[in-house]
């Protein structure tokens, strides 16, 4: 079987989330001895629309050359009557359709932005178009695959209350290549820093919870003064360590630690003496930094949402939003004796196992091949 993996995004760069998912699939594909080419194309990197429609051309001229192809349901439709025989797979990497059965967190307007609204209706206006395009783009991609890959039950949930039938859905989870899941294990799970510390692994933006990070880290500080933060990999809407600090009240921000972006061979030493992950974003395509925080020994607590509802045990999860039952979590676990600690040490790098993309690769070739014998 060969497969085509298509990225969602131009830059494939291994410390972006989206790319690496791509990049480290494709590596556990090959492992196996199976061919796998990977669409890239060299365009740059915030030229959205030349991307897509390289990545269109591309796949009207060549997909025949495969018998799988893998693409990011935000493409821009492409199937012609003759990519028949091909297995299409849409792939959503953040499902936008939960945004129509639930909220997200958004960044407040700025006066400069409301008085955009009135003042520059044309501009206004064609942006709802674009968004517009953008989602019918995404439901025809959805009505015309064959297969919609996406990487959490919640997800599944949320495209059968739209009316895709549960037989064209497949979850396939995200994973850790062999090397870096050893890497992050090498730490040991009684060698950590005396002082405690809270690590976060992801963008720093409104949906991963920036506007919730204040309020975990005051209530914490409350009870364990002692207590600090570590966010690491935060460069994204915020491209600065004083525009994420600017969130926290002054008194707060000497506890935390800023690490705008790192190599993912970096990552096993920052997380070296850190003793528990934190992970409030709102929405998950998956969320990999759970699972590397797990892989480290560090007991994590998120949100039961997209992605870590289906990584965490039950106990370390809150319900969407509820900051300060997620500070309480942390709390208690600051506060356990060393066994109980140790016990929840190994319990997190166990439950970070079952995401290996070895196995995660296997399963998917074995569906890919069943369905394309259908």
């Amino acid at each position: 079987m060969k497969l085509l993996l298509c990225s969602q995004i131009a830059n494939i760069d291994s410390r972006l989330g989206a790319a690496r998912v791509v990049l480290d699939f494709a590596e556990a594909w090959r492992s196996h001895g199976w061919e796998c080419d990977l669409f890239s194309e060299n365009t740059p990197v915030n030229d959205a629309i030349k991307y897509q429609n390289a990545l269109r051309e591309f796949l009207i001229a060549n997909a025949n050359r495969y018998d799988v192809v893998d693409y990011p349901y935000t493409a821009l439709p492409w199937i012609q009557p003759e990519h028949c025989k091909v297995l299409k797979v849409t792939r959503s990497v953040l499902l936008g359709e939960h945004s129509i059965f639930q909220a997200h967190p958004e960044p407040p307007a700025t006066m400069k932005q409301m008085l955009s609204r009135y003042l520059r209706p044309i501009k206004a206006r064609s942006q709802r178009r674009l968004q517009e395009a953008n989602r019918a783009y995404r439901e025809q991609n959805l009505r015309h695959a064959d297969i919609i890959n996406v990487s959490n039950s919640q997800d599944r949930t949320c495209l059968e209350k739209l009316g895709i039938p549960e037989e064209r859905i497949a979850v396939f989870p995200y994973g850790l290549t062999d090397g870096h899941r050893r890497t992050l294990e090498a730490n040991s799970l009684d060698s950590i820093g005396s002082r405690p510390t809270i690590a976060f692994v992801g963008t720093f933006d409104y949906r991963k919870g920036c506007l919730d990070f204040p309020v975990i880290v005051s209530h914490i500080k409350e009870v364990c003064p002692d207590v600090r933060f570590r966010l690491i990999g935060t460069k994204g809407l915020f491209v600065s360590k004083e525009a994420v600090l600017q969130f926290f009240p002054s008194h707060l921000r000497g506890s935390i630690e800023v690490v705008k972006e790192f190599e993912p061979s970096e990552l096993a030493n920052l997380l070296s003496d850190c003793h528990l992950g934190v992970f409030p974003s709102y929405w998950e395509g998956f969320g990999i930094g759970v699972v590397e925080m797990l892989a480290a020994g560090l007991p994590t607590i998120a949100y039961d949402v997209p992605g870590p509802c289906d990584i965490l045990p039950t106990e370390w999860l809150v319900p969407r939003g509820d900051a300060p039952q997620m500070a309480e979590k942390l709390i208690s676990l600051l506060r356990s004796d060393t066994e109980t600690c140790l016990r929840a040490r190994e319990q997190a790098r166990e439950a970070s196992r079952k995401f290996d993309w070895s196995e995660i690769a296997r399963n998917t070739y074995d569906y890919y091949m069943a369905m394309a014998n259908k």
